[in-house]
């Protein structure tokens, strides 16, 4: 008897999952919540943003019909990560750690303040979201982390520190796949290029107001050399993460998938 593959319409539903995305208000986080918003899955999104997360919890309703959950959480402060966790039913079946920061810092001037700032909302708080994912859910989940092509090659000034706190994302999304991968647990990782956030037109902004060359340079350069000749936008990224929380990415596990128009093929 021949077996057919399962209907590619119903390999994209996610009318049974519950997702939860961190950095949900704009940019990437927003377009990965409206994708999944479009397949069904109810939504718990997290951002320290409450009114443009109201915004963007109101549109999916509207647009969609979507359950949006929302959360009103500051990530630099682990105890309220541990309190988000305590409200949040049902534990969700997909986890995407989106949130950020990306404050171009010199290198010499990286301090206490600067160091703990960044790895605890970049790193710790994805750690702990992770952590808590694991232990509370009952069955097997799917976890995606997005990182940045910064760690994989430096092309901004004063993007160190940021950089290795996005490396540090990559090795947890392995440590994560070694230790539960053979549980059934699903770990894939997104590294971006360039994007055109909300996020990236400010620094841009405040890089010219500023007539920091160091940054314009990068900019130019970056654009110079991208094959795609124009940046992504945050909806490239979250088709991506949409693929990977579907049955469509089934065997795929431990990836590190690179959506950066070609960047870092020249």
């Amino acid at each position: 008897m021949t077996t057919h593959p399962t209907p590619l319409h119903e390999l994209l539903k996610l009318t049974n999952k519950t997702v939860l995305i961190t950095g949900a208000a704009m940019g990437i986080g927003k377009a990965i919540a409206w994708r999944y918003a479009e397949a069904g899955a109810a939504l718990q999104l997290v951002d320290r943003d409450a009114d443009a997360l109201q915004q963007t919890a109101t549109e999916l309703r509207e647009q969609f019909d979507a359950a949006v959950t929302t959360h009103i959480v500051d990530l630099s402060d682990n105890s309220a990560i541990t309190a988000l966790w305590r409200d949040i039913t049902p534990t969700p079946d997909i986890l995407i750690n989106n949130a950020g920061i990306f404050a171009p810092v010199k290198l010499a001037d990286i301090d206490q303040a600067a160091f703990d700032k960044t790895m605890q909302i970049n790193t710790r708080a994805v750690l702990t979201m992770c952590q808590e994912m694991i232990t509370r859910r009952t069955a097997p989940g799917t976890i995606i982390n997005i990182s940045s092509i910064e760690a994989l090659k430096g092309m901004t000034y004063d993007m160190t520190l940021y950089a290795m706190s996005k490396a540090s994302v990559l090795a947890l999304s392995r440590g994560l796949v070694k230790d539960f991968g053979r549980s059934g647990w699903k770990v894939n990782t997104i590294l971006p290029g360039g994007i055109s956030t909300p996020g990236a037109q400010k620094m841009g902004l405040a890089a010219l107001k500023k007539l920091d060359f160091s940054i314009i340079k990068t900019g130019l350069t970056y654009n110079l050399r991208l094959p795609a000749k124009n940046l992504g936008q945050p909806d490239d990224v979250a088709c991506t993460a949409l693929w990977l929380g579907t049955p469509m990415s089934q065997y795929v596990n431990g990836a590190e998938i690179v959506v950066d128009g070609g960047f870092l093929a020249v």
